[in-house]
């Protein structure tokens, strides 16, 4: 198990709107990608430079494959990827979002035939990238490689912009089963109580089916503060009523853009539990605070992230945000 956890921010602050439509000019030995049907999705692609990517991934879910979106948005982010891309992207087909594992391993067979070595940096667009996979092949290549490298990029999502019906913010509907993370099991020490310590969004469903069904000891929540927009802090803490009012969780605050402070904050909390609880992360709201938690809990080696399936998915088109992110990660 590794020491410590090495963090970069690029040498930007955590809130900069430099970045926006500027082009990505370093080269990295591997570009991971995902189709979706949101526009957000394509921007990535668009800024890195041509071939700067040796080789490059593009995963395809099966979920909406024929509407007019994926096929839009899959012709796009294959062209732009292959502009980027110094040979073939190797393409993954014919999986569900439902398969973790066994997409997760493909994508890993790749990386491993690809012989990363110490120097080579990994380019991965986070933006339409589901939770559990990103948090697992992270979670994995921390222990596989010695301190790989990854530039990840995130666009924040406008949820009310192109909406037809007034604001739109939950992508999923109902859920299908609760799974550990791959590679972020953890070593939960069976004689202690459970701290689960959730990452607020806006489905609060899903905070309040999964605090109902394992009725953890002690109960924390992480709440962006700022928001995406102002408002957000507020509307997260509407969606989420019910489970607040019946967990009556410690509430934390962090940047929900801001992984690395998110982390830091959250390994104070490992820290004061130490010995007095397991310690669970249920990753609920903004990308990069689910990234603050996956680095908090490798740091920590016995922590563990719990994810909540949906059952089905919401097909629309998010708009971007007024920012994109940069976040170089030495793991």
């Amino acid at each position: 198990m590794k020491d410590k956890l090495k963090f970069e921010l690029n040498g930007i602050s955590a809130r900069s709107s430099q970045l926006v439509d500027k082009k990505i000019k370093e080269n990295f030995k591997i570009g991971i990608f995902f189709g979706t049907s949101e526009s957000r999705g394509l921007i990535s692609s668009k800024l890195l430079k041509k071939k700067s990517c040796s080789e490059s991934i593009i995963v395809f879910f099966d979920e909406f494959k024929e509407s007019k979106l994926r096929k839009k948005n899959d012709f796009l982010i294959l062209k732009q990827v292959e502009r980027c891309t110094s040979e073939k992207p190797y393409q993954i087909h014919e999986g569900s979002i439902q398969d973790v594992e066994p997409i997760i391993k493909k994508i890993l067979d790749y990386i491993f035939e690809s012989h990363l070595s110490t120097d080579d940096k990994v380019f991965f667009d986070i933006t339409c990238c589901p939770k559990p996979y990103f948090l697992g092949l992270l979670g994995y290549m921390r222990n596989r490689y010695p301190s790989p490298k990854f530039k990840l990029f995130y666009s924040e999502g406008d949820y009310e912009k192109g909406s037809k019906s007034g604001a739109e913010y939950s992508f999923a509907t109902g859920f299908n089963r609760y799974m550990w993370i791959p590679y972020l099991w953890g070593r939960p020490n069976p004689s202690l109580p459970w701290n689960y310590i959730f990452l607020l969004g806006f489905e609060g469903s899903r905070s309040y089916q999964i605090y109902d069904r394992f009725e953890p000891l002690f109960v924390e929540a992480l709440i962006g503060k700022p928001g995406y927009k102002p408002e957000y802090t507020k509307i997260a803490k509407e969606k989420n009523e019910l489970f607040l009012n019946e967990a009556k969780p410690n509430i934390l605050y962090s940047d929900a853009a801001d992984p690395i402070t998110t982390a830091k904050i959250l390994l104070e909390r490992i820290r004061k539990n130490k010995n007095k609880s397991n310690i669970c992360f249920v990753p609920l709201g903004s990308k990069p605070h689910s990234l603050g938690a996956m680095l908090a809990a490798i740091t920590d080696g016995y922590s563990s992230m719990l994810y909540l399936m949906p059952k089905s998915f919401v097909i629309r088109d998010t708009k971007r945000g007024d920012r994109l992110w940069l976040y170089n990660i030495v793991l």
